[in-house]
C-alpha cells in the first residue's frame, strides 16, 4: 500500500490486517535501504543475520512482536537477495499470526521515490495507491501537528500532483495487479471498495472476510492505536471525515489548491474548481504555480544550509 501521509493507509492496513489471509507489517522504514544496497548483491548467511540485529530498529521488532531469531529460521542456508531476505521478514510475521500472506505499507517519500525499485524487486506483488483529495491531506496534517495552518497550501498541492502522476506512473507496469482506491470512496461504501481490493490482491471477499476486516476497531494494538492521531482507529469508518476542506477553507482558497494540484486532481476522479474557459484555465494554474515555485526556491538556501540537500524541502512540503 503506497499513498501520501494522512491519507487512510493506516486504517487501510488495520482493515486489511483481519483478513484471515494476510497481514500487514509495521512501516518498514528500512526497506528502500536494503533493496538499494543488496537487490542484486546477496548477502551471505552471516551478512543477513547480522543485516536483521543491526539495520532493523529494535522498535520495529517491538511494533512486530518478534525478533531476529524468529527470522533466522526462515532463511535458507545460502546467499540471499534482498527481496528474500525481506520476504523471511514477512513469512515471519505472518506465520506468527497462521496466515499464508504478507504485505506492506508505507506512505514515506523515500518509499514514493524507490516505486519502480520495489515492483521490479517483487514482480507477483500487488499494488494499491490510496488516494485522498491533497486539501483534506493538508487539513489532515495540519491536525495532527505535522505542519501549521499558515504553511503553503499551493504549493503543497502543486508537489502533491506532481507526485501522484509520477507514482501513477510508476505502477502502471503492474497492470492489473495495481489498483487506485480512494479514501472517500473506501469511508463512504468500505465493504464495496474492500471487495474491489481483495479482486485485485487476489484474495477471498466472502461475507467472513469482510466482516472481519470491517471490524478494525482497536486491532492494532500499542503504539499505533495509543497515539491520538489515529484516533480513527478507535471507531467505525465515518464517511464524515471526507471533503472536509469545503467548510474549512475558503472558496478562494480552495480553487487556488485545485488548480495548483493540476491534472493529476482530475485524474483521480476529484472535482476542480476554476476559472472557466481553456485560455483563462491556463493562465490560472501559470500564475499558482509560478508562484509556488518562487515561494519555493524561498526555502532552498536553509535547505542547503542545515542538510546540503533539497531532501528537507520537500519533506517540508509534501511530507
Amino acid at each position: 500500500m503506497v499513498g501520501f501521509p494522512r491519507s487512510g493507509t493506516t486504517l487501510l492496513r488495520a482493515m486489511l490486517h483481519g483478513h484471515p489471509e494476510i497481514v500487514i507489517l509495521p512501516e518498514p522504514r528500512w526497506l528502500v535501504s536494503l533493496l538499494k544496497a543488496h537487490t542484486r548483491s546477496p548477502l551471505g548467511p552471516v551478512q543477513a543475520t547480522r543485516w536483521l540485529h543491526e539495520r532493523v530498529h529494535p522498535d520495529w521488532y517491538a511494533l512486530a512482536e518478534m525478533s531476529p531469531a524468529d527470522v533466522a529460521p526462515q532463511l535458507p542456508d545460502r546467499a540471499v537477495s534482498a527481496p528474500e531476505l525481506v520476504d523471511a521478514i514477512g513469512r515471519t510475521y505472518a506465520l506468527r499470526s497462521g496466515k499464508p500472506r504478507w504485505g506492506l505499507k508505507n506512505p514515506g517519500a523515500d518509499f514514493r521515490r524507490a516505486l519502480p525499485l520495489v515492483r521490479d524487486s517483487f514482480p507477483g506483488a500487488s499494488f494499491v495507491f490510496l488516494a485522498r483529495d491533497p486539501r483534506d491531506v493538508y487539513l489532515s496534517q495540519v491536525g495532527a501537528g505535522w505542519r501549521s495552518g499558515n504553511d503553503d497550501l499551493e504549493l503543497f498541492c502543486l508537489l502533491w500532483g506532481i507526485q501522484a502522476r509520477r507514482m501513477l506512473r510508476d505502477l502502471a507496469p503492474a497492470g492489473t495487479r495495481m489498483l487506485v482506491l480512494r479514501y472517500e470512496d473506501l469511508v463512504e461504501d468500505p465493504e464495496r471498495s474492500l471487495r474491489e481490493l481483495c479482486r485485485v490482491a487476489n484474495l477471498a471477499d466472502s461475507p467472513a472476510a469482510l466482516h472481519e476486516m470491517l471490524a478494525f476497531s482497536g486491532r492494532l494494538q500499542g503504539r499505533v492505536t495509543d497515539n491520538p492521531i489515529h484516533g480513527n482507529l478507535a471507531g467505525p469508518v465515518l464517511a464524515a471525515n471526507r471533503r472536509k476542506f469545503e467548510t474549512k477553507l475558503p472558496p478562494d482558497r480552495i480553487r487556488r489548491a485545485a488548480v495548483a494540484a493540476g491534472p493529476a486532481l482530475t485524474g483521480l476522479g476529484y472535482p476542480r474548481e476554476g476559472a472557466a474557459g481553456r485560455i483563462e484555465e491556463w493562465r490560472e494554474r501559470l500564475e499558482v504555480v509560478l508562484g509556488a515555485g518562487r515561494r519555493l526556491l524561498l526555502h532552498v538556501p536553509a535547505a542547503l544550509r542545515g542538510r546540503g540537500t533539497l531532501s528537507g524541502v520537500r519533506r517540508k512540503v509534501a511530507g
